[in-house]
């Protein structure tokens, strides 16, 4: 059986938005270049697709919150996995929305941290909680 989208919160919206929340792993050095190119890269792409949400680079991690539209969004999550950049990329969380919590699309970049094997990427609260503080800064 085929889902309906409307069984969805927010599909009675014009546009149903969907936010994900990921984590992957940097393949390479996050330098101030590797982020400059990203950056560019990302935001005539978001501008294109719709897609606004936050990239928070802190070495060995991204973590990503987009939202847009399911199609675009989607095509764009594609070219995230398959980017050279990242590795291990988790989908922490997904969700139907009726409005965006981030209005544009921004990078912020912390100072790297020293994970230990028993360390996990932080929870979905964590990561909305960060972005609030940075958006207030």
């Amino acid at each position: 059986m085929e889902e309906d989208p409307t069984d969805f919160p927010g599909s009675d919206d014009a546009a149903c938005l969907l936010r994900l929340v990921y984590v992957s792993h940097a393949t390479l050095p996050i330098s101030p270049t590797i982020l400059r190119e990203l950056e560019a890269v990302a935001v005539r792409r978001n501008a294109e697709a719709g897609i606004t949400g936050l990239l928070i680079a802190q070495a060995p991690y991204f973590y990503g919150v987009m939202e847009g539209e399911q199609g675009p969004l989607l095509d764009v999550m594609e070219v995230i996995i398959t980017d050279p950049r990242h590795r291990c990329l988790r989908i922490l969380s997904e969700e139907h929305a009726r409005s965006r919590r981030f209005p544009d699309w921004r990078l912020f970049q912390l100072p790297d941290c020293q994970p230990t094997p028993l360390q996990r990427p932080p929870a979905p609260a964590f990561i909305f909680e960060l972005s609030h503080r940075l958006r207030t800064s």
